[in-house]
């Protein structure tokens, strides 16, 4: 089947030209990811560097990786969508939360 020969794995892809497809998909869900884990950041001392970081930082590199190396390219995008469907929806309580303290 000649979707699934374009669409494989980046690990067991041949030519460059046959990555194209998932290193698009990586960098549009990735961007998606870094806006949604961006919102985390503030100005002021509270909260944990380390959430702010994970969420900015970790949470692309994770749908980068998912959408890259997964056997599968619909579960590695179902599960970037959700991680960052999880990010972004989880953003406000967690701000809410560390200005209440």
């Amino acid at each position: 089947m000649a979707v699934a020969r374009l669409l494989s794995p980046l690990q067991d892809c041949d030519t460059l030209r046959a990555m194209w497809p998932r290193v698009f998909l990586a960098a549009l869900f990735a961007s998606f990811a870094a806006k949604a884990g961006i919102n985390y950041c503030h100005l002021c001392e509270a909260g944990s560097r380390l959430v702010e970081g994970g969420a900015a930082w970790g949470a692309p590199l994770l749908v980068l990786a998912l959408i890259l190396f997964s056997p599968r390219l619909w579960l590695g995008m179902l599960g970037s969508a959700a991680l960052t469907i999880v990010g972004y929806v989880l953003q406000r309580p967690y701000l809410d939360w560390i200005h209440g303290n």
